[in-house]
């Protein structure tokens, strides 16, 4: 989320795999609603939840800059959908960004077939050197103009 919002802040274009949609197949993999499946009303700022309980904020998390919703714990134990939901026992929570809306265009314009093309690109070009030299046994990488290793190759 942090590289989106640099992005964004920046004005570039950013084309990049968002590692977002890995934890969205365990999900689906486990039978849970993804977070998708709650929809945010922005004038009353809550969610409601596939079975139509309301989420309501509850904690701020000022250094991840998100905010937590949850429904009451006993909304989600009575909720005939609470497998499909949660396997918590105190029950479902989503988390918003205090930038979502900002985060939403920006990870909707990394599916843009220009930021696939570009990944395939960097793909051809990039990731097949770095197979290269981990052959060789090196595993940091010096960038041309630093005087210092930034990045770790795994």
């Amino acid at each position: 989320m942090e590289n989106f919002l640099a992005c964004q802040d920046r004005d570039l274009q950013a084309h990049m795999p968002a590692l977002r949609e890995a934890a969205v197949k365990r999900q689906a993999q486990r039978g849970l609603f993804s977070e998708e499946s709650f929809s945010y009303e922005a004038q009353s700022d809550h969610y409601l939840c596939p079975a139509g309980n309301l989420l309501r904020p509850q904690k701020l998390h000022p250094k991840r800059q998100s905010q937590d919703y949850a429904a009451p714990k006993k909304v989600c134990a009575a909720c005939s959908l609470r497998e499909q939901c949660t396997q918590n026992q105190s029950g479902r929570t989503i988390k918003r960004h205090l930038r979502q809306e900002e985060l939403d265009r920006v990870r909707k314009e990394a599916h843009s077939a220009a930021a696939q093309r570009d990944l395939r690109k960097r793909k051809h070009l990039m990731e097949r050197s770095f197979a290269r030299s981990k052959r060789y046994s090196y595993d940091r990488a010096r960038w041309r103009g630093s005087g210092e290793c930034r990045s770790r190759i795994t």
